[in-house]
């Protein structure tokens, strides 16, 4: 809601970013590490950053765990903030990281590198929560090759497909 991509084409069209700011964003690097003395390499997410996976993690500095703060006070009571807890979990599956997700309204957690939920905290509830950080797993394979694997998905079975179209495999007379 920040950001309005192809301002220059869109606001004459009448589109406006939902919340108005007096300048725009640019974008970064992409994603980096900072180092937080006692807990290691972290990769910050701010807000709906958590929701692309293939710009979660600084490959060159890959992080111990990741965190996410967040306003999904604008969402309200809709399904919003829960499913960006759902995306985050997966940035966890995915990256075999564990995540710290805190929310101003709800919906806070801490994710294992398996996406198991540690720590919960309901939407609109005020909470104190402290947990471990697990530790992370090796670089898993989505993390080494991220889309990629979809890529050769998509044509091992357009392939598979072409197969037994054009030899009728699969297909008895």
């Amino acid at each position: 809601g920040e950001f309005l991509p192809l301002a220059w084409l869109l606001e004459p069209l009448g589109f406006r970013q939902v919340v108005p700011l007096p300048e725009s964003f640019r974008a970064g690097t992409g994603p980096g590490s900072l180092v937080i003395p006692g807990a290691g390499l972290v990769g910050a997410q701010i807000c709906y950053e958590a929701i692309f996976p293939a710009e979660t993690v600084d490959a060159k500095r890959r992080p111990d765990w990741l965190v996410n703060v967040t306003n999904d006070g604008w969402f309200g009571r809709s399904t919003g903030p829960w499913q960006h807890v759902a995306q985050l979990r997966l940035r966890a599956i995915e990256q075999g990281l564990a995540i710290v997700r805190s929310a101003n309204t709800g919906v806070s957690a801490v994710f294992d590198p398996y996406g198991r939920r540690l720590v919960f905290s309901p939407l609109e509830e005020i909470g104190v929560y402290d947990s471990a950080l697990p530790r992370s797993l090796a670089a898993v394979v989505f993390a080494r090759i991220g889309d990629f694997a979809l890529l050769l998905l998509v044509c091992g079975f357009s392939a598979l497909g072409w197969l037994v179209k054009r030899f009728r495999i699969f297909f008895t007379p």
